[in-house]
């Protein structure tokens, strides 16, 4: 390894995550050398150090550039070339960017080529990250073994590494008992190394944990100690907001945002993609309707909070396009097997019910919420159990379908016992549960609209023609024009903005 290598190694390890501009110089010229060298190895590990540190800095598209530029140089060099391809595909996984899979493809086609275990090790850790960020079913076996191989062979960073992302992945999956033991190996072996980095992760899976069972503040020491761990930061804080909002802490639930809205301009862009729904949820008593707050592309274990957050914000205080839009969303993109989020512990069959019965679905929508009662027990959720018991009692109590009253008033006083002995008020929870009945009733009244017509009138409302809005929609535009006749039909109207006007009138749009 040349001096002027070790010299950007130190560069980089040294400046505190600055600005690039303090290290980029020597960076490059270590680089550069490091290439002309023949030491491939070192140079790849350069590179990765330095997209890690652009990436905590802001900068997604420099961290990707230098891993395509180094390997651009690095052709031949089969393990060079996997790892700096896992690497690019854990940046564009955690960024949502489905890309991921055909660059972690390239890597896993390296494997029989590679010569090292530490080589092999980094193509199957990386695939097994991608697979949890994108929550696929297995992901949590895959990474388990992987990390085990890493471990057996003494390669420990390996295995910590991806245990911050196999432990989020479990209680998405609805394993928070089996995280556990994960995440307290995983305090020890940080306390064991005097890794303060490591800490923090540990310190913010165990906050999400506990805030099953109490509402309990953030303990930011662990944090302040690793300033340099965004990631961990984050996650802790989203956990913060969560507790807030139960508690209808309308200040600490802004200052959470705050910290958040601060802290995503040092993390890969993909965290800041649910600000709009989380800054929503923080509204704590608001009563405005919530008219523009779009779902994802897809549901990945990064932006699973602010989806469960952005899915009661909208049962609730949505118009009708938005609940439609994001009860179809839920049904084709949220993963069955996803249960809930270790930062943001509401069971995702609550929400969704809440959705359903939103847009007039209230026996599919008791349904479910019965479901995730069920669930929220048995998994160990007491506090979201105690929250599905008051909303289930409200559908139980006023849907369509005739329940004795001795079930319905027994479940609401115990678990408005449970939600008040841990300073959660029950009643804004019931009322969200009859706006929603009300909400939903009030479309069954009106004249009602298929899914697919409410989106073609919300798109010509944009002022979209109609082979914009079939482009949109992938359909053709005669589709769209027949659709769009019998909206008008529908409300008694001719033409778009007439269409659009009254179905703001009905807040259908």
């Amino acid at each position: 390894m040349t001096e002027r290598f070790i010299a950007a190694f130190d560069a980089l390890k040294a400046s505190g995550l600055s600005d690039p501009e303090t290290w980029r110089p020597i960076y490059r010229d270590g680089l550069k050398e490091a290439f002309q060298e023949g030491q491939l190895d070192a140079a790849a590990e350069l590179a990765v150090f330095a997209a890690g540190c652009l990436e905590a800095q802001g900068y997604y598209d420099d961290a990707l550039a230098e891993l395509d530029y180094s390997l651009s140089q690095t052709k031949g060099a089969a393990d060079v070339t996997a790892n700096l391809l896992g690497t690019m595909a854990a940046l564009r996984a955690i960024r949502g960017e489905r890309l991921a899979f055909d660059t972690i493809a390239a890597a896993t086609a390296l494997r029989p080529m590679l010569s090292s275990l530490n080589a092999t090790y980094e193509v199957d850790i990386h695939a097994a990250l991608v697979e949890c960020v994108f929550l696929r079913p297995g992901s949590v076996e895959a990474a388990r073994a992987a990390a085990d191989q890493a471990q057996a062979a003494g390669s420990p960073r390996y295995a910590r590494g991806l245990d911050i992302w196999a432990v989020p992945a479990m209680v998405a999956f609805g394993q928070r008992r089996r995280a556990v033991p994960w995440v307290n190996s995983l305090a020890a072996h940080a306390e064991a190394e005097g890794s303060s980095f490591r800490a923090a992760d540990a310190a913010a899976l165990e906050f999400g944990l506990r805030s099953v069972d109490e509402l309990a503040a953030l303990d930011p020491a662990p944090f302040e100690r690793a300033r340099r761990n965004n990631m961990a930061a984050w996650r802790a804080q989203v956990t913060a907001l969560h507790n807030a909002v139960r508690l209808a802490d309308a200040e600490a639930a802004a200052g959470a945002v705050a910290r958040l809205e601060d802290l995503s301009q040092r993390l890969n862009p993909g965290h800041a993609d649910g600000l709009a729904a989380l800054g929503e949820a923080a509204r704590v008593g608001a009563e405005d309707v919530v008219e523009h707050l779009e779902p994802p592309a897809e549901a990945t274990l990064v932006n699973l909070s602010a989806v469960l957050a952005a899915m009661e914000v909208v049962a609730t205080r949505g118009v009708q396009e938005q609940a439609v839009l994001w009860a179809r969303w839920a049904a084709d993109h949220l993963p069955a097997h996803v249960r809930t989020s270790i930062e943001w512990p509401a069971s995702r069959d609550r929400v969704q019910a809440l959705l359903l019965v939103r847009i007039g679905n209230e026996r599919v929508g008791a349904a479910m919420m019965e479901r995730a009662t069920r669930w929220a027990r048995s998994a160990g959720y007491p506090l979201e159990a105690a929250l599905c018991e008051v909303q289930l009692s409200e559908l139980l109590a006023l849907g369509p379908t005739a329940t004795p009253e001795r079930r319905w008033s027994s479940m609401r006083r115990g678990a408005r016992a449970v939600l008040r002995a841990a300073g959660i008020l029950p009643d804004p929870y019931a009322l969200a549960t009859t706006a929603a009945l009300a909400w939903g009733r009030a479309a069954e009244a009106e004249p009602k609209l298929s899914p697919r017509e409410v989106e073609v009138l919300g798109l010509l409302a944009e002022g979209l023609t109609y082979k914009q809005v079939a482009a949109r929609l992938g359909i053709e535009w005669r589709t769209v024009q027949v659709h769009a006749r019998r909206v008008y039909e529908k409300l008694g109207v001719s033409g778009k903005m007439r269409a659009a006007r009254r179905a703001s009138e009905l807040g259908i749009i």
